[in-house]
């Protein structure tokens, strides 16, 4: 298991088992799923699947994944009940109607602008475009001089080889907070891997015992380095759980 700290972790997770109401929170894309070439081609890893659903089993232990990904896409992507979308503004305690006519002028813009860009792939959402730049080998600060000049209204957040425009409003943190917030009295704990997710470390520190997935700064109380390492703490806390409750 590697983490900042193996010895608090393992405090902690005993902390989170003996809970009597339990809240788990995870981002999708690089923390239930690997990091892959096309967004369109990710799944949630068959191990970490199994794990979460049986945690889900326990008694008075409650899922919700929270994702940049647009709500429907999201659906397909994962069994559990409890969604969030496109960075907390799809979000299903919250509803607004917010106008998406500056993004869909902003991704018509960078659809023409981009056209010629071998291995530049748009992704447009309900309140956000990606520019994903994986597969492009050629100048990245030119596309994303060209995004942000298109983006200059609206939030710009850049990611793993992707960055993104999207309306301004919630994030990640304000939406794990809320979700914290509606179960009073619970322990909880939050994954994610990317620079989105930075918004929940920030806004949950002290209050969850958060995991980065991978490289980089990070605000989480720890760290491990795929999502393949993430399982092994969820299977401890399975364990440990399944013990300490039933």
């Amino acid at each position: 298991m590697n983490s900042l700290n193996n010895g608090n972790l393992a405090i902690d997770l005993r902390k989170l088992a003996g809970s009597s109401k339990l809240l788990l929170m995870f981002d999708f894309d690089g923390t239930l799923s690997p990091i892959v070439s096309e967004p369109q081609a990710a799944q949630i890893d068959e191990e970490i699947e199994k794990t979460i659903k049986k945690l889900e089993l326990i008694p008075n232990t409650e899922v919700w994944i929270v994702s940049g990904r647009e709500l429907n896409d999201l659906k397909e992507k994962v069994p559990f009940k409890n969604l969030v979308g496109s960075h907390g503004l799809e979000c299903p305690f919250i509803v607004e109607n917010m106008s998406d006519e500056k993004i869909r002028n902003a991704e018509n813009n960078l659809k023409y602008l981009l056209k010629n860009y071998d291995g530049i792939l748009l992704e447009s959402k309900k309140y956000s475009v990606s520019v994903h730049y994986r597969n492009y080998y050629g100048s990245i600060n030119e596309i994303k001089e060209i995004v942000k000049k298109e983006g200059k209204d609206l939030q710009i957040t850049e990611g793993k080889k992707v960055i993104e425009i999207r309306i301004p409003g919630r994030n990640k943190g304000d939406v794990c907070l809320e979700i914290i917030n509606r179960n009073a009295g619970c322990a909880s704990f939050y994954s994610g891997d990317d620079i989105t997710d930075e918004d929940a470390f920030k806004e949950l520190k002290e209050k969850s015992v958060t995991v980065k997935v991978g490289e980089g700064d990070t605000f989480a109380d720890y760290r491990v380095a795929s999502v393949y390492e993430l399982k092994n703490i969820l299977d401890e806390l399975y364990s440990l759980r399944r013990s300490l409750i039933s």
